[in-house]
């Protein structure tokens, strides 16, 4: 099935729940605008699937919602042991306008895994997530078992590569398993070659953290992103009889990063390597830029500049200009002698992909059948 160049709009005044229900086989949608998705009080979605197997295709879109904009999971399939599977979601706009701050809409994340396996999420735009019925992290990654009828349900082998995350109240909430009932595990999850920034505690209200890991979930890579959040770098939880859970092989290189107050943080525990010895007991973190970090509270093999040493390595950081400099020692400081962070070169042609989608808009409205971007 094939969903290609449409336009797709909820009501502007009274909005719409759902977009498209994904609840389907082999399916691609391509070069589409949904927008106006919004509920009061409820949940809405640009794209949601529950019920279908997948392979999934969503490429090349602008997609807009209040509740959460793409969601698989969330409710219990029709098909006993369904794991949506085999997602490819790349070169989309996925946000909603900044309007929306001050209206009545219900307002949780951009993009949530509740059942899903072998998702790569490439090459996309997130943008504008604030706290409302959520704590505001825009990246979603929570297995749910719906309180056991669908306690097979898992989040794993996921991409999440080659993004940017901006204008957002936390980025990342990765869970190891349902804390409300039985399920499978959120495990195998890669984080590499992102942008974040844009963390305005102010405007967008949230804690400002990058990664928030909770109860557990094995097998999870940070590599190579730069990372420039207001609030801890990594937040770790959950406790059995008062011990930590642990996250087993963790891997945090080649990162840039703001420390700010507590940067490694984990429940119970002290800021860097009293929370890496006690969550993380099998950790690699190495090569990482831990602007404003005490050296003494971190293993040796990484970087500790000021901040505002961090800011001058960029080009232009006050017009968001993230590239580090020519000449800058960063470049070859990678584990691999590259260059550590995001590449941003590669992750310029999202926000030129982005502008043409915008810019657009209006087009689609008269045009149903038109898109933005061209295909």
């Amino acid at each position: 099935m094939a969903i290609d160049r449409c336009y797709i709009h909820g009501d502007r005044a009274v909005g719409q729940k759902r977009g498209i229900a994904l609840n389907s086989g082999a399916t691609e949608i391509t070069g589409s605008h949904i927008d106006e998705i919004k509920e009061i009080g409820f949940e809405s979605q640009a794209i949601a699937g529950w019920n279908g197997p997948g392979p999934f295709r969503i490429d090349n879109n602008h997609l807009e919602a209040a509740g959460e904009v793409f969601l698989l999971g969330g409710a219990t399939p029709g098909i006993h042991d369904l794991v949506p599977s085999d997602v490819v979601f790349t070169r989309n706009y996925v946000g909603r306008p900044e309007a929306w701050l001050t209206e009545k809409w219900q307002v949780k994340n951009l993009f949530e895994l509740k059942n899903a396996r072998r998702v790569m999420v490439s090459m996309n735009l997130f943008e504008h997530n604030w706290v409302a019925a959520q704590p505001g992290y825009a990246i979603v990654l929570t297995p749910r078992g719906e309180h056991g009828e669908a306690a097979w349900a898992v989040v794993e082998d996921v991409t999440f590569r080659l993004n940017i995350v901006r204008d957002v109240a936390a980025a990342i909430n990765v869970l190891g398993h349902d804390d409300a009932g039985p399920s499978g595990l959120a495990r195998r999850v890669r984080i590499s070659e992102n942008l974040f920034y844009g963390f305005d505690r102010e405007k967008w209200k949230g804690n400002g953290f990058f990664l928030l890991i909770n109860d557990g979930p094995p097998d999870i890579t940070v590599e190579r992103n730069t990372i420039l959040q207001a609030g801890n770098l990594i937040e770790a939880a959950g406790r059995q009889a008062g011990a930590p859970v642990t996250i087993e092989r963790f891997i945090f290189r080649d990162n840039i990063a703001l420390h700010n107050a507590f940067g490694v943080h984990g429940q119970g525990r002290g800021v860097g390597k009293d929370t890496l010895n006690a969550y993380f007991p099998d950790v690699e973190f190495d090569h990482n830029v831990l602007a404003g970090a005490n050296p003494s509270a971190y293993p040796p093999a990484n970087f500790f500049p000021s901040a505002a040493a961090l800011m001058a390595e960029f080009v232009a950081p006050e017009a968001r200009d993230f590239r580090l400099k020519s000449g800058s020692k960063y470049l070859t400081a990678a584990a691999d002698g590259g260059p550590i962070g995001a590449p941003m070169r590669e992750l310029a042609q999202i926000l030129e992909g982005s502008d043409t989608k915008q810019d657009d808009r209006s087009n689609n409205r008269s045009h149903p059948r038109g898109r933005g971007s061209g295909g």
